[in-house]
């Protein structure tokens, strides 16, 4: 869609990284709506708007952005957004970013389909040139979508503002399990915090670590977590500042310990060898279960063919039941969504007909951290 996968603006430019397509834009005022991978436009999960600032609209897109505390102007943001009512504000912030000094805003709010998401706005001041940047994810599947919206940041391209593009790393201090802090390194600089997203939403655990992991690479993001550990920037160095680690991170075959990690998405397992496993707690339990009587009442006033119902309701889902209620949660749970999405696929189901179905099964796969591309690839191309 664009010569060389790249955008530019007035003052700017960026390398789209891979997967990222464009919902819509105007491109003669540099001006974009790029959804990242694993989103479509009938599904729309995540979201980066980007588009240049003139000078003349710089302070007054500022005091906009600091006024936010006002929870009438937040709110009047969030319907310029398409969104609904705001959930949470956090504190306006400045920092130093390779592209220039960055002002960042974030908040919580509700879509119109009534799931919640983080709303991450910047302004980047370069040298010549600044735009803003909004980057919106799906809170219950920010784990998905952190990683490439960063990315995109990370490679933004002011006029006059020489930079390199700086890696990502997440990190979780061990006395702050509520939430996984992201950063951007560049070498021979001091990390800089972009944002800080939550291990659990609404009830719902999206990260459940119960002790010390160290990995190298989650998914292109370099993590560390624990009170004082830190991930090398590239396989073989270690990170700024923390020689200790060198022999830790040495080399790119080198192995990498992930501890015992339980929960949804962040079971996460890296390395040749390494497993993760899934223990269903009773409160995951009810979640589970509560979700597939969701799932019965939305496939029962779906438009599905009856044939697909009837598989569906009296096959699918009490299998995922009975394996939840019996403590074998994952295997059943794969198994009744492998079903769900032949049925689906059988059916020619579109996308704007079961995204009610479809996003009650992202939230069952998030709880178990199934991976709904390798069990269900059509449901996956719905997401």
């Amino acid at each position: 869609m664009f010569p060389g996968n790249e955008i530019q603006g007035p003052g700017y430019s960026v390398q789209l990284p891979p997967g990222f397509t464009c919902l819509n834009g105007m491109p003669a005022l540099g001006t974009y709506w790029l959804m990242p991978p694993g989103v479509t436009q009938f599904d729309v999960q995540a979201l980066v708007q980007i588009r240049p600032v003139n000078p003349f609209e710089l302070q007054p897109l500022l005091q906009n952005l600091y006024s936010f505390d006002n929870l009438q102007i937040a709110q009047m943001n969030a319907y310029n957004l398409g969104l609904g009512q705001v959930l949470g504000i956090m504190p306006g912030r400045q920092m130093q970013m390779p592209q220039g000094l960055t002002h960042i805003r974030e908040f919580d709010a509700v879509t119109l389909r009534g799931f919640p998401v983080r709303v991450m706005e910047m302004v980047m001041q370069g040298a010549m040139a600044s735009v803003e940047v909004v980057v919106m994810m799906n809170l219950y599947r920010w784990t998905q979508f952190v990683a490439p919206c960063l990315d995109f940041v990370g490679r933004i391209n002011l006029a006059g503002t020489p930079q390199a593009i700086p890696q990502l790393r997440a990190v979780m201090d061990q006395n702050r399990t509520d939430q996984i802090e992201y950063q951007f390194v560049t070498p021979g600089s001091q990390p800089v915090s972009v944002t800080s997203l939550p291990t659990n939403v609404g009830g719902t655990t999206i990260i459940h670590i119960d002790t010390l992991i160290q990995t190298r690479d989650i998914n292109g993001t370099e993590v560390a977590i624990g009170p004082h550990s830190t991930a090398a920037v590239q396989a073989g160095q270690p990170a700024a500042g923390n020689p200790r680690k060198e022999n830790a991170m040495d080399g790119k075959d080198s192995s990498i310990t992930t501890g015992n990690i339980t929960g949804g998405p962040g079971a996460i397992a890296i390395g040749p060898d390494a497993q993760a496993t899934v223990n269903i707690n009773p409160q995951m339990q009810g979640d589970i279960l509560q979700l597939l009587a969701l799932l019965r009442e939305q496939v029962g006033k779906s438009d599905l063919p009856d044939s697909a119902k009837n598989v569906l309701l009296n096959r699918a889902v009490p299998e995922m039941e009975k394996g939840v209620s019996s403590g074998s949660a994952k295997p059943a749970l794969e198994h009744g969504l492998e079903r769900i999405n032949d049925q689906l696929e059988g059916a020619g189901a579109a996308a704007k007909n079961v995204a009610g179905i479809v996003e009650t099964i992202s939230k069952i796969a998030g709880v178990v951290g199934i991976a709904v591309k390798t069990v269900a690839p059509f449901l996956a191309g719905l997401l």
